[in-house]
C-alpha cells in the first residue's frame, strides 16, 4: 500500500528529526527498504 510506505516514511523522518533534536541514539531495523532507509536518513 503506497499510502501506507508514504506515511511511515513520513513519520520515520520525524523520529529522526527529534532523535537529533534531543540528541538521542536511534536503532534501525530495516527490511527490504535499505536505500529508502539511507535516502530518508540524508535529509
Amino acid at each position: 500500500n503506497t499510502c501506507n510506505l508514504d506515511q511511515q516514511c513520513r513519520v520515520f523522518a520525524e523520529q529522526l528529526q527529534l532523535a537529533v533534536k534531543w540528541s538521542k541514539p536511534i536503532v534501525i531495523h530495516s527490511r527490504d527498504a535499505y536505500e529508502k532507509t539511507f535516502d530518508i536518513m540524508k535529509q
